[in-house]
């Protein structure tokens, strides 16, 4: 019996997690074709940081090498883009041949968005996507350099910290009103800022690029507040785009991505799209977790197993960042009546906050101490009976013992209650009940604990 033809066009992460499981699951099913426009195996982008930094090498990052394809039996056909899709025929077109399917995975991902900014095709402009970036900007970075990140997203703070590692001066222009609001609230963005500071890293907040200057390559950045600042090398990371091209001239149902039903399949049945091309309803997505579960999914489908529809799990974001501790996970808005409940330590520059919306915990925000990270994850969606307790995390008795056990006396804070009334009493006889009060001295560190709608 011929086995299926099945192309996969995206070498990236999406891409070959849904072919490394199909691989495992029906390794004899199907003839694999991979179509990647980087000429060298799949990668974990989401390492690119470090490599940026210094802090890790490319090879630290590979995940798939060429001689993984040729021994499960995978064609991959790198250094070769995708140019056309013929859907009555059935092939792909590249630059050198033409691919017959009998099953075609779009897994092209994104573009960075570059903002219609005057001077934004000047050399030494790049976007923050693949490795071919990190080599660029790294053939700009120079001690005392001037480096300027237009965004002040994840990827974006990433970028600047990386740059600042590498002896380069940076300065990131954000237009919102904080940096990572998608992310922070405004009290844990200015924890990051301060931070950054200590860095070298200037942020400039409600503030955006005007226009680009220079001759043979970027020399200057006009702000909207009318600023000029010199610089070496732009970053931008403003957003990224769905790479739908191939897919809408194929003719394809295309909105902002390649729309798919709960099953990863277009509106051609013999195509499927995963990961940063695909949308769901109104829905992209943007962090790896999603495009590899739905990269899971659909390779157990098409190994023939029964599958239940695609959906999006609660997602959690962390800032890869040496020295700066973050997770956010759930929802951040506190929209629709929603609680917020927060433990702040000031001096140590630690912050955690609860979102609560009708009794179930919908969304935590951790800066600076992220231990409790687990715990809190598996928290998410579940009911919370009693929010104050709740912020100390963990707080069996055994494991708070543990956290007793291992902090230096001299670090540990005081907790400041404000009010003895009865929510108060309340409180303080909860920290005894789970020994939380060995946590704390009578004097140093005031730690406050907020709460409110």
């Amino acid at each position: 019996m011929r086995q299926q033809r099945l192309v996969v066009i995206g070498n990236g992460m999406a891409g070959m997690r849904l072919v490394e499981t199909l691989c495992q699951l029906a390794p004899q099913r199907y003839a694999i074709t991979v179509i990647g426009a980087e000429p060298r195996g799949n990668y974990n982008r989401i390492l690119l940081s470090p490599v940026l930094s210094g802090e890790k090498a490319f090879d630290d990052t590979v995940l798939h090498s060429l001689s993984w394809y040729a021994e499960q039996g995978v064609r991959l056909l790198a250094g070769e883009a995708a140019l056309a899709i013929d859907r009555q025929a059935k092939r792909v077109t590249t630059a050198r041949r033409c691919v017959a399917y009998d099953l075609l995975v779009l897994a092209t991902g994104s573009h960075p968005w570059l903002p219609p900014t005057p001077g934004i095709a000047l050399p030494g402009i790049y976007g923050f996507r693949n490795l071919d970036d990190v080599q660029a900007m790294l053939g700009h970075c120079r001690p005392d350099g001037r480096a300027l990140v237009v965004g002040g997203g994840v990827l974006g703070i990433e970028a600047a910290a990386a740059l600042a590692v590498r002896g380069m001066r940076c300065t990131v222009v954000h237009r919102g009103h904080y940096l990572m609001e998608r992310q922070l609230d405004a009290r844990a963005a200015l924890m990051l800022q301060r931070n950054l500071a200590t860095r070298g890293i200037d942020c400039q907040v409600d503030c955006q690029v005007s226009a680009f200057h220079g001759a043979a390559q970027v020399q200057a950045a006009t702000l909207s507040t009318g600023e000029q600042l010199a610089c070496d090398l732009v970053v931008v990371a403003a957003g990224v785009q769905p790479a739908v091209r191939l897919a809408r001239e194929a003719g394809l149902t295309c909105q902002r991505g390649i729309i798919v039903d709960p099953a990863m399949r277009t509106s051609d049945a013999a195509i499927y799209a995963v990961g940063e091309c695909s949308q769901l309803g109104d829905t992209t997505f943007g962090l790896v977790a999603p495009c590899w579960q739905q990269a899971a999914l659909l390779a157990q489908r098409l190994a023939g197993q029964t599958v239940a529809p695609y959906r999006p799990a609660p997602l959690h974001t962390r800032l890869k960042v040496s020295g700066i501790d973050m997770l956010c996970a759930g929802e951040i808005e506190p929209n629709n009546g929603a609680e917020i409940h927060y433990a702040e330590d000031p001096q140590a520059q630690h912050y955690r906050r609860l979102l609560v919306r009708d009794g179930i915990l919908d969304g935590v925000l951790l800066y600076g101490d992220v231990s409790d990270s687990q715990f809190y994850l598996r928290q998410l969606g579940q009911p919370v009976n009693d929010p104050a307790a709740l912020l100390f995390g963990n707080t069996e008795p055994e494991a708070a013992q543990a956290v007793s056990e291992r902090t230096s006396e001299m670090h540990k804070p005081v907790l400041l209650v404000a009010g003895h009334g009865m929510v108060g009493h309340h409180f303080l006889e909860q920290l005894v009940a789970r020994q939380l009060h060995l946590r704390y001295h009578h004097c140093g560190v005031w730690r406050r604990i907020g709460g409110g709608v």
